[in-house]
């Protein structure tokens, strides 16, 4: 399996929010679309992989992606 974690230093996915992101249409912007993270999980579990939404440790948002290796 190949693990990797896109972490930022913004202010964060709030708890409550955190179950929605990957619902096509959910945004929190105001010109948001709500479609990246819904493709991007699409993308993912297309190649038998996995997206979950947590924080970082000093602040912000970390996304841990796993998609199995193809040997």
């Amino acid at each position: 399996m190949l693990h990797v974690s896109v972490d930022d230093n913004g202010p964060g996915i709030p708890v409550e929010q955190r179950d929605r992101v990957f619902q096509p249409f959910f945004t929190s912007k105001r010109s948001g679309t709500g479609l990246g993270l819904a493709l991007v999980q699409k993308i993912i579990v297309f190649h038998n992989g996995r997206i979950v939404v947590g924080t970082f440790e000093r602040s912000g948002a970390s996304l841990q992606v796993t998609l199995p290796l193809m040997l």
